[in-house]
């Protein structure tokens, strides 16, 4: 199971059924991982530089003195703005962290995607369910497979489709023979 710590080994152990063999397991590179919530990132900046600037015009560009009962708190009313601006920037920073939490296993029966430390969830995709796989690769071999979609329906009511698979890996067209391999697809 490649370089995997004992307790990622043991999460996949626990998985597996009867008959079940490992035939390729991995973590997503941190970086690769995070690379897609940069883009967020990019919006929150000025999401958050607008909420600090708003915090200190409504100040006056002074710090309050409420300790003399003056003071207005309406520039408190930009705190929130200001947190979730400060949450979205630090996105990419808790995802490079959460990669250390996912690991990535092909069986010979299915695709599994294990989440998490404290509460682990297991996602399997079997080989019917494996459709419409597709590969990004950089050129150091570094990329994502993605081998399934799951749609959902957006606070407005939209629909959309999420592309699921594994994100960040080293070797991906290696990892996508094995996926095409277990789909039953010629590689």
């Amino acid at each position: 199971m490649y370089d995997l710590s004992a307790a990622n080994q043991s999460k996949i152990t626990a998985e597996l059924k009867p008959g079940e063999s490992v035939s390729w397991s991995d973590q997503p590179d941190p970086s690769a991982y995070a690379k897609g919530s940069i883009i967020t990132t990019l919006f929150f900046i000025p999401f958050t530089a607008f909420a600090l600037f708003w915090m200190a015009s409504a100040a006056d560009f002074k710090i309050p003195d409420l300790s003399k009962g003056g003071g207005s708190l309406f520039p408190l009313f930009g705190l929130p703005f200001l947190l979730v601006g400060l949450w979205g920037f630090f996105q990419p920073f808790r995802m490079k962290k959460n990669a250390a939490s996912v690991i990535y296993v092909i069986t010979n029966k299915r695709v599994i995607i294990i989440q998490g430390n404290r509460s682990i969830s297991y996602q399997s995709f079997y080989p019917d369910q494996l459709k419409n796989i597709a590969r990004t690769q950089n050129a150091d071999n570094m990329g994502n497979v993605y081998f399934s979609n799951e749609s959902y329906t957006d606070s407005d009511g939209n629909s959309s489709m999420k592309k699921i698979g594994f994100v960040g890996i080293a070797n991906v067209q290696h990892v996508e023979q094995l996926i095409r391999k277990l789909a039953g697809e010629q590689t």
